[in-house]
């Protein structure tokens, strides 16, 4: 069946449970979390569904290189520690390692090797632990290490099926080998050591993919390639326009939802108790098909 309104559905529930016009113990609040934990577990329980699948979409920049110290014309640093840096055309993102020269102030200078923590136009910040102070000398900054590290969490990733690195051509080169992040720690952390190089290994820490190195200069604008499968969208609210993004899945969203109020029920009335696990097993057997049908439909792709 094709996707009903949130509406619609928490409708559905109460009937099905029913509750049709039970507002007190079967809130439209308490479904509306069901339904969103109904979608998270479907796509925890499936590494591939077609409606989520995000292969051969797009690609990201992860690394740029820049030899060319930028002047500096202002810089700052907080009681914080925060120093806030202007250099009218630098080439520097969140993430960089750059450089700080001959930029001094009366009493301590802003020189040294620092990650970029935030850009804003030609500002950087980055963190020394010093004084506040202003600068009265100004000097350069330059980019002094590729990232090793590519920030993952604006593309919202379920599961990642492959990570490539892209030479520029249309045909992807080997991807990256996938480590377990301790095993990974054992034989790379801390990167700052590792020689740079073209990376060949990854692993995944929370919203941050870590290569095995830091990308060398000969590297410089590569682009990265991400296979993944992404979360479904929360529903906000229980707008009239809110529909799930996973397609055909109103009978799975409903009976996850129904297990739950049955749950909730049982409560107060046990007997409702046998309902929520028949509910709750037919769900099962909905999802195994649902998943079994969405990699059938990737496979068909793929060929």
């Amino acid at each position: 069946m094709a996707n009903s309104t949130c509406t619609a559905l928490i409708a559905t529930i109460r009937q099905r449970a029913g509750r049709a016009n039970d507002t007190v113990l079967i809130t439209t609040a308490f479904v509306l979390a069901a339904l969103n934990e109904a979608m998270l577990e479907i796509v925890r329980q499936s590494p591939r569904l077609i409606d989520l699948d995000k292969s051969n979409t797009t690609t990201y920049r992860i690394a740029t290189w820049s030899t060319t110290p930028v002047a500096v014309t202002a810089a700052s640093r907080a009681a914080t520690g925060i120093v806030t840096m202007t250099a009218a055309g630098h080439s520097l993102e969140v993430g960089d390692i750059c450089t700080v020269a001959d930029v001094a102030g009366a009493t301590t200078d802003f020189d040294g090797n620092y990650e970029v923590l935030s850009v804003s136009g030609n500002d950087i910040t980055y963190f020394q632990n010093a004084d506040a102070e202003s600068a009265s000398t100004f000097g350069t900054i330059v980019q002094k290490a590729a990232k090793y590290t590519y920030d993952i969490s604006t593309l919202n990733p379920a599961f990642i099926g492959g990570i490539w690195l892209m030479n520029g051509a249309d045909t992807r080169p080997e991807g990256l080998r996938y480590r377990p992040l301790p095993e990974f720690e054992a034989m790379y952390m801390p990167i700052c050591e590792q020689s740079e190089s073209e990376p060949t290994e990854y692993t995944r820490q929370g919203n941050n993919i870590i290569f095995n190195c830091p990308i060398s200069r000969d590297y410089a604008g590569m682009k990265l390639k991400i296979d993944y499968t992404g979360w479904a969208t929360p529903f906000a609210s229980v707008s009239a326009t809110t529909t799930c993004d996973l397609l055909n899945s109103d009978k799975g969203l409903i009976l996850f939802s129904l297990a739950e109020v049955y749950d909730e029920m049982a409560l107060a009335q046990p007997q409702f108790e046998t309902k929520a696990l028949k509910t709750r097993a037919m769900f099962q057997n909905w999802l195994e098909e649902y998943k079994n049908f969405s990699e059938l439909q990737l496979e068909e792709l793929e060929d």
